[in-house]
C-alpha cells in the first residue's frame, strides 16, 4: 500500500499538513464557510489559508470533497485489506487440513487392493482437485490488492499531480471514465478479467467494489457522486486451521459495475470408501440479509466436518441409519425422512403419502420420527464436540475417528468427558510430577527393578515423598494412556457390548434397599434386594429403581461378571500394556517381569476407574431411552382411548333418538366443605344453570340441598327437554354424593310420573380443577366463578370427552407411567402428537369446532384456530374448504396439511364431508363417474389419473361406506338409573352397595372400569375410592384397555401406612376367579 501522501494532499514543504494528528482530525479543521459547516468567522483568504497546505494546491470547495473522500476511500481500503487477509488465512488454513490427509490416503493406496483401490484414487483426485482449488483463490487473492489511487476519480488525481509538480501514477484508460467522471470497469485494456459470477457492487468508491463481498441487494447510490463512508468494520482474527467470526456487514451500492469478487470453490461430489470419509466442499458464502453481507467464511456445519476430516455412517445416508436402528424397510423409511425434513405432519404422512412410506402404519412412522430426532440431535453434538476439542487443540486423528464412529450421544459424551473439565486428571498430575519416564519403564522399556527405578523420580517438592507415590502415579499414567488408546476402545465394544442392550451384555443390575429406616410404606420394597440380568431389565422395572434411588431410597449398582472381567483385564495387559508414549508398543521381556504387579494394578484400575463407569453410563443411556420410549408409548396408548371415548350422541340408549330429543347433562363437582358444584348444560354444551349444594352430613338444612336441585331441574320443562343424565365426579366425596343423588332421583320419579327420565353416571374428573383455573376457561366462562367452572367441565366431557379434553394439559389427565420420571419436554411433545393423531382420526367440523379443537388439526396452531373462528364468526360459515385460504396466516402450505383433516358438512362440495384431501378431488369424481370392480380397472385408473394405488383404495372406501368415526368401537358409558340393576348378575357395583374399602373382602366379585393401562397390569376402579391393580398374569383377556369395564375379584386389601391420620390401601385384585384361592 502506498503512503496517504501519494494522495498529494502535501503543505508547502515535502511534509503532509496533517502530521502529527488523524486524517479525520485534519479536515475537521480545514473546513471552511465554502465547505460543510459554516463557522462564524470573516471569510478567509486563500494566501491566509497557505500555512494550512491543502488549500495552496486545491480549491476550498474541491479539497474538502477530497479530502472527505481521501478518508472514506482509506477507512475502506483497510477494511478491505483486513477482510481480504481474513480470507487469505482461510484458504491457508484449509489447506493446512487437507495436506495431511492426502498423505493418508498416500498411506492408504500403497495397501489397498480392488474395489477399496480405486474408491482410494477417485478420493485423491478429488483431494488434488480441492488442494488446487485453494491455490487458485490464493493467487487471485493475492492479485487483488486495492492501492489508494483507486479509490479518486482521474481528473482530480491529474489536477493534483500537476500542482504539486509530480506526475499523476497510472490510472485507467479514458475509455473506462464515463461522462460523470465515475469508472465503468476495471478491466485493463485488451484483457478480460478472470471468469466469475454476477456480484452487485459496494459502496466504497464510484468504480471500485470490495474484492470480497457477497451478493446482496444495492442501494441507490447516485453514480458519479461520493457515497458516505462506510461504518467501521470489527477487526477478527483468524487463526490458522480454526474457523473466525465474520467481519460486520459492509453496505453494498450501485454506483457502476465493479470488480470480480472471489468465489468460493464449487462442491465437489463426495465419496467415502475410506477411513475418515471425504472431504467436505468449501460451501458458497451466505448472501446476508436485507442491505449487509459478510466476508466469504466457512459456515460452522461446515467447519466442523472439516475439522473431523470426514463424515459418519449416519452423515452419509441417515435412512439407512435409521431403517437399520427401528427394523424397517430402508425405501420406506427414506421416504418417511425426507417427508418429515420438509415439516409434513405424522398423521398426514400416514393416510395422504402411503406411496412414499410404502404404506407405514402410524406407530411405525412414529419410531422413524424418535430416531429421526435422535439423529440429528446426536450428529449436532458430534459436530459441537468436535468443534470444542479443536478449539482446546486437543484433536488427534483417534479422537476424530472415535468421534466419528460413534452411534450414540452415550458415546460422543464419554469421547468428550476427559477433556471437559478444567480439572487435572490424576494422570496429568503425574505427568507434572515427572513421572512420565517412570511409567515408560513400567511400559517394558526398562529391565531395573521397580523400587531402584522409582528412586530416581523421588521429589518431596512435586509431592512424590516415596517410592510408592512415584509407582502409584506411573500406574496412573499407564491407566489413563490404555483407557483412552482407540484399540482398548475397540476391545471394549468387543467384550462389553453397549450399541444395544442384547443377552451378549455380561452385565446385571442390582438395587438395594439403603437402610431400613426409609421407605416405611413399603412402596418399594420389591427392590430392596433386587437384581436382573441388563437385557432382562423390563422398562418399568428401571424407571422404577431410578426412582427409588432419586428418592434416596435405593443403592443401584452394577455387576459385571467376574469371569469376562478378568479375560478383559488379562487380554489388555497381553496386547496393550508395552504402549508407549509416542504409540509404539514395545515388546516387553522376560526380564521385565518384576514390573507385572504394577502392570496389573494399572489395568485393575484402568477398568475399575476409567472403563466401567463408562460402560455403567452407557448401558443406563441405552436402558432410560428404552424405557422412556416405553412410558411414551403407554401414555399414548391410554390418552388415545380416553380421547376415543363415544360422545353423548352415540350412546345406545341416551343418544339421539328418532325424535331427535336429546337429553341434557347436570355435572356434579363434589365437595364437603365448599359444597357440591352444579351445571346444567345442554346436549351442545351451553351453560343453563349452575348452584352450590351442600350434602345433609354437612348442611343439617337437607330440604334447602333437595329444593336447589328441584330448581335446577325445572327449568328444563321450559325448553323442551325430557331426558337428563347426572354426571358425577369421581373425587372427594363421590360415594356419598352418588347415594345422596340416588335417593334425590327416586323421589322425583315418583312426583314427575315418567313425565322426567332421570338417569346418573361417574365420570373421571383428572384435570377439571386445573381448566377451571386456566386463562382458556376465563375465556370460555368468563361470567363463572372459578369453582363451578369445574363442573361444566364434567358435563362438557360427557357430551363430548375430545372436545373437552383437548382443553387439558394431557398430563393431568392421569393416564401414564412414571410421568415424572421422564424428559418433561419430549412428554408434551409426545401428547400432543397423540392428541393430534386423534383428532386428525375423528375429524373436525370446520364450521363447529372450538378454536381449541382446530388448534390441534396438523398444519394448524392455536392462533390458526382463533382466526378461524373469528372469520366464521364475522363472515359466516365455511361453504367450501378452499375458503379456508380467506384466514389470515393460512397459506397454501398450511392447507396442505390441514385440508384432509377438516370436514364441512352440507357445503356446496360433497367431498368436503369425506376423509379425502382436496388434491385427490380429481380422482373420487372420477370414481363416482366409472366404478372399479376390479384391480385392474384401478391400475389403470392409476395410470391414468397419476395417483397411487393405495390412495385410489382409500378414495373408493370412503366413497362406498363414508368417513367412519373411530368412537364407534369404543364401550359407551354405563349410565345407571335410580332402580335399575347393576350389570352383571354376581358382580357387585360397590358404589350403589355403600361398600368402603375396608368392608372389602377376599373372593368377592365387583364391577369396575379401567383407569390405567401399564406394562405390569391395571388399575380398576371398582367405586370404593382406591384403584386396585390387576396384574397382566391375571387378565382374563390379551388385552385391556382405558374405559373398559370389566368384573374383577379381591384377592386382598391392606392399609400399608402406619398413620393412622392417612390411609395407604393396596388392593389386589383379579379377573379370574381362581385367583382369590391362591
Amino acid at each position: 500500500m502506498e503512503p496517504l501522501s501519494s494522495l498529494r494532499f502535501l503543505g508547502v514543504g515535502s511534509t503532509p499538513c496533517w502530521q502529527g494528528r488523524s486524517p479525520a482530525k485534519h479536515c475537521k479543521a480545514h473546513r471552511s464557510t465554502n465547505g460543510i459547516r459554516r463557522v462564524r468567522r470573516p471569510p478567509v483568504s486563500f494566501s491566509q489559508l497557505n500555512c494550512f497546505g491543502v488549500c495552496v494546491i486545491l480549491r476550498v470547495r474541491h479539497s474538502a470533497k477530497a479530502c472527505r473522500r481521501a478518508v472514506a476511500a482509506t477507512a475502506r481500503e483497510e477494511q478491505q485489506q483486513e477482510q481480504l487477509q481474513h480470507y487469505r488465512e482461510q484458504l491457508r488454513s484449509q489447506q493446512q487440513q487437507l495436506e495431511p490427509r492426502q498423505k493418508q490416503l498416500l498411506q492408504l493406496l500403497a495397501n489397498a487392493t480392488g474395489a477399496q483401490r480405486q474408491q482410494v484414487e477417485e478420493d485423491l483426485q478429488q483431494l488434488a482437485e480441492r488442494l488446487d482449488q485453494l491455490r487458485e483463490l490464493q493467487r487471485r487473492a493475492d492479485e487483488q490488492l486495492p492501492t489508494a489511487a483507486e479509490c479518486i476519480t482521474p481528473e482530480e488525481s491529474e489536477r493534483c499531480s500537476q500542482q504539486a509538480g509530480r506526475q499523476p501514477p497510472p490510472l485507467h484508460p479514458p475509455s473506462a471514465i464515463g461522462k460523470s467522471g465515475a469508472r465503468q470497469s476495471s478491466a485493463v485494456q485488451g484483457k478480460s478479467p478472470p471468469p466469475a459470477p454476477p456480484v452487485r457492487q459496494s459502496s466504497a468508491v464510484p468504480g471500485k467494489s470490495p474484492p470480497l463481498a457477497a451478493p446482496v441487494r444495492q442501494s441507490s447510490t447516485v453514480p458519479g457522486k461520493s457515497p458516505p463512508p462506510a461504518p467501521p468494520v470489527r477487526e477478527s482474527s483468524a487463526v490458522p486451521g480454526k474457523s473466525a467470526l465474520p467481519a460486520q456487514p459492509v453496505r453494498q451500492s450501485s454506483a457502476v459495475p465493479g470488480k470480480t469478487v472471489l468465489p468460493p470453490p464449487p462442491p465437489v461430489r463426495q465419496s467415502s470408501a475410506v477411513p475418515g470419509g471425504p472431504i467436505p466442499p468449501l460451501p458458497p458464502a451466505k448472501a446476508a440479509a436485507s442491505r449487509s453481507t459478510q466476508v466469504p467464511s466457512i459456515s460452522k456445519a461446515s467447519s466442523d466436518a472439516n475439522i473431523l476430516e470426514g463424515m459418519s455412517a449416519l452423515a452419509r445416508n441417515k435412512a439407512k441409519w435409521i431403517a437399520q436402528q427401528v427394523n424397517l424397510n430402508e425405501s420406506g423409511v427414506r421416504g418417511a425422512v425426507a417427508l418429515f425434513e420438509e415439516g409434513a405432519t405424522l398423521p398426514f404422512i400416514a393416510r395422504y403419502r402411503k406411496e412414499k412410506t410404502g404404506s407405514m402404519n402410524e406407530a411405525d412412522l412414529l419410531l422413524v420420527e424418535r430416531a429421526l430426532q435422535r439423529a440429528d440431535a446426536l450428529e449436532t453434538r458430534r459436530c459441537a464436540v468436535g468443534q470444542a476439542l479443536h478449539q482446546k487443540d486437543v484433536l488427534t486423528v483417534e479422537l476424530k475417528d472415535l468421534l466419528l464412529a460413534a452411534s450414540t450421544l452415550a458415546e460422543v459424551e464419554e469421547i468428550y468427558k476427559p477433556f471437559k473439565s478444567s480439572k487435572k486428571t490424576r494422570a496429568q498430575l503425574a505427568e507434572e510430577r515427572g513421572l512420565l519416564p517412570l511409567a515408560e519403564c513400567m511400559s517394558g522399556r526398562s529391565a531395573s527393578p521397580p523400587l531402584e527405578a522409582a528412586k530416581k523420580f523421588l521429589n518431596a517438592e512435586k509431592g512424590v515423598s516415596s517410592c510408592e507415590d512415584a509407582l502409584a502415579g506411573a500406574c496412573d499414567i499407564l491407566a489413563e494412556r490404555w483407557a483412552r488408546h482407540p484399540g482398548v476402545s475397540q476391545l471394549v465394544k468387543r467384550t462389553f457390548p453397549t450399541d444395544k442392550i442384547s443377552k451378549k451384555v455380561p452385565a446385571s443390575l442390582v438395587s438395594k434397599r439403603k437402610s431400613e429406616s426409609v421407605d416405611l410404606d413399603r412402596n418399594f420394597e420389591v427392590y430392596w434386594d433386587w437384581e436382573s440380568a441388563v437385557h432382562a431389565v423390563r422398562p418399568f422395572q428401571f424407571l422404577a429403581v431410578m426412582r427409588g434411588k432419586k428418592q434416596k431410597v435405593l443403592s443401584v449398582s452394577w455387576r459385571v461378571k467376574e469371569s469376562v472381567y478378568k479375560q478383559f483385564v488379562r487380554q489388555l495387559i497381553d496386547e496393550y500394556a508395552g504402549i508407549l508414549s509416542d504409540g509404539t508398543n514395545f515388546e516387553r521381556t522376560k526380564q521385565a517381569s518384576a514390573w507385572e504387579d504394577y502392570i496389573q494394578i494399572a489395568a485393575d484400575d484402568a477398568y475399575a476407574r476409567l472403563i466401567q463407569p463408562s460402560l455403567e453410563r452407557q448401558w443406563g443411556q441405552r436402558l432410560k431411552d428404552s424405557a422412556e420410549d416405553s412410558a411414551y408409548d403407554t401414555y399414548r396408548e391410554n390418552l388415545g382411548n380416553k380421547l376415543f371415548m363415544p360422545p353423548l350422541r352415540m350412546h345406545p340408549v341416551w343418544g339421539q333418538s328418532q325424535s331427535n330429543d336429546m337429553p341434557a347433562v347436570l355435572g356434579i363437582d363434589p365437595g364437603f366443605r365448599t359444597g357440591c358444584k352444579i351445571a346444567l348444560v345442554s346436549a351442545t354444551g351451553e351453560v343453563l344453570a349452575t348452584e352450590t349444594i351442600y350434602l345433609p352430613m354437612i348442611s343439617k338444612n337437607q330440604v334447602s340441598a333437595s329444593n336447589t336441585l328441584r330448581a335446577v331441574l325445572s327449568s328444563l320443562e321450559s325448553l323442551g327437554v325430557h331426558r337428563v343424565i347426572c354426571a358425577v365426579g369421581n373425587g372427594t366425596a363421590s360415594m356419598e354424593t352418588v347415594a345422596w343423588l340416588k335417593a334425590q332421583i327416586q323421589a322425583l320419579d315418583q312426583e314427575a310420573d315418567g313425565k322426567l327420565q332421570i338417569g346418573y353416571t361417574v365420570v373421571d374428573e383428572a384435570g377439571a380443577s386445573i381448566y377451571s383455573a386456566s386463562p382458556l376457561a376465563g375465556e370460555e366462562l368468563p361470567e363463572l366463578d372459578v369453582s363451578l367452572r369445574g363442573a361444566v367441565s364434567i358435563a362438557r366431557r360427557f357430551v363430548d370427552p375430545l372436545s373437552e379434553l383437548v382443553k387439558i394439559d394431557p398430563k393431568s389427565i392421569g393416564v401414564g407411567l412414571y410421568q415424572y420420571d421422564v424428559d418433561q419436554k419430549r412428554l408434551c411433545k409426545e401428547l400432543a402428537g397423540c392428541v393430534q393423531q386423534c383428532v386428525s382420526s375423528v375429524g373436525v367440523d370446520l364450521n363447529t369446532a372450538s378454536p381449541s379443537l382446530l388448534s390441534h388439526v396438523p398444519g394448524l396452531s392455536a392462533k390458526s384456530g382463533r382466526s378461524i373462528v373469528e372469520l366464521r364468526c364475522k363472515a359466516g360459515l365455511f361453504s367450501e374448504l378452499g375458503q379456508l385460504t380467506d384466514v389470515k396466516g393460512i397459506g397454501e402450505r398450511v392447507f396442505h396439511q390441514a385440508a384432509g383433516f377438516l370436514r364441512i358438512y352440507g357445503g356446496e362440495e360433497p367431498l368436503d364431508a369425506l376423509a379425502i384431501h382436496p388434491e385427490s378431488y380429481h380422482a373420487a369424481r372420477q370414481l363416482q363417474a366409472t366404478p372399479c370392480d376390479n384391480l385392474e380397472r384401478l391400475e389403470s385408473m392409476t395410470m391414468r389419473l397419476k395417483i397411487g394405488m393405495e390412495t385410489l383404495i382409500d378414495i373408493r372406501k370412503q366413497l362406498e361406506e363414508g368417513a367412519p368415526d373411530p368412537r364407534d368401537q369404543q364401550q359407551p358409558s354405563h349410565v345407571r338409573s335410580a332402580t335399575g340393576k347393576s350389570k352383571g348378575e354376581g358382580a357387585i357395583d360397590a358404589m350403589e352397595a355403600g361398600l368402603s374399602v375396608d368392608k372389602l373382602k377376599p373372593g368377592m366379585c365387583l364391577q369396575g372400569i379401567v383407569r390405567n393401562v401399564v406394562e405390569f397390569g391395571a388399575f380398576v376402579d371398582v367405586g370404593v375410592k382406591h384403584d386396585g391393580l390387576v396384574p397382566r398374569k391375571h387378565f382374563a383377556q390379551h388385552k385391556l384397555a382405558v374405559n373398559d369395564f370389566v368384573d374383577v375379584w379381591v384377592i386382598s386389601a391392606e392399609n400399608r401406612s402406619k398413620n393412622a391420620k392417612k390411609e395407604s390401601w393396596k388392593l389386589s385384585l383379579s379377573m379370574k376367579p381362581d385367583s382369590t384361592s391362591r
